[in-house]
């Protein structure tokens, strides 16, 4: 199996800096799939005229029966996200946001009391293997500038961490008869933090808002009881972080200061180093030791 570089190490590896907190079955939260800020079923025209300042709202916790959105978007509803004319190199580009449809057929690998994480998420797959995979995050890399920019956007409106999600085997237009392209949606911590995948978890968690956007591809498998997933981080577009710099810095400062990653199964303790080998005496030493040696002996 294919190892991406990026997820290698962090695949066995924990992070000194987070607080591992193992959660029982019982207490895992109701999961809650749909998009933050997706409070109607209804498709919903979202405009980004320009690369100001964006408005910051208040933090609030997802509510956990907005999962009900995924059981509607049977109409595969959509929102459309337009950036701005060209500007800095970015061209018109429009992203979908499926608002929760994406996520249906994926909704047992995303959350599940009976099986842990390691079954249901895998990290590692090469995504040259499936084209869907591979055109997708062509596709991401070609649009690395816009999406950055809804991800900051994003962030601010909520006022949580969170990363952008799109499913390899979903694209939706908004209209009928419009070309179909891939849908991303936003999900935050608190919306994550039920995969109990350390992954997912650790990189919404450390992820510099003024300065990167997490974006997740997974390909759900033909069951649904299990996906596999690819990580890319986005440079937000310097234009885009000065315009909006204060509102950053606000919002951040708001965040809470521990790192906090809940799990299914407790991650192993790190190995004691090895003891430091033995210095070898060198030929000097040994021999000046010889004749001190002779010399007492006298």
């Amino acid at each position: 199996m294919y190892l991406d570089p990026r997820d290698r190490d962090r695949k066995h590896k924990t992070n000194s800096g987070i607080s591992y907190q193992y959660q029982p079955p019982a207490e895992r939260p109701a999961p809650a799939l749909a998009p933050a800020g997706a409070a109607s079923a209804a498709p919903q025209l979202t405009t980004f005229a320009s690369f100001g300042p964006v408005d910051v709202h208040t933090p609030s916790v997802p509510n956990p029966e907005q999962s009900r959105t995924m059981n509607i978007a049977a109409g595969r509803m959509a929102t459309v996200f337009e950036l701005s004319p060209p500007r800095q190199g970015l061209g018109e580009n429009t992203f979908v946001e499926s608002r929760g449809a994406a996520f249906e057929l994926a909704r047992r690998a995303f959350n599940s009391r009976r099986r842990l994480a390691r079954e249901r998420i895998h990290w590692g797959f090469n995504p040259d293997k499936d084209d869907r995979v591979s055109s997708l995050l062509r596709w991401i890399q070609a649009m690395s500038n816009g999406l950055a920019t809804v991800g900051v956007q994003r962030f601010l409106q909520t006022g949580q961490r969170g990363a952008l999600f799109a499913n390899a085997d979903f694209q939706a237009s908004v209209t009928p008869g419009a070309p179909k392209q891939p849908a991303f949606d936003w999900l935050t911590l608190e919306q994550v933090r039920p995969t109990m995948d350390r992954i997912l978890q650790e990189s919404v968690v450390c992820y510099k808002p003024m300065s990167k956007v997490v974006v997740f591809v997974f390909l759900p498998s033909k069951s649904g009881n299990s996906m596999a997933v690819w990580r890319r981080k986005l440079p937000v577009p310097e234009s885009v972080r000065m315009a909006n710099k204060d509102a950053l810095e606000y919002v951040i400062s708001t965040l809470p200061e521990e790192k906090i990653v809940y799990v299914d199964e407790m991650p192993p303790e790190p190995d004691e180093p090895p003891p430091p080998p033995l210095k070898k005496r060198g030929f000097w030493r040994r021999l000046f030791g010889f004749f001190k040696r002779k010399s007492k002996k006298k």
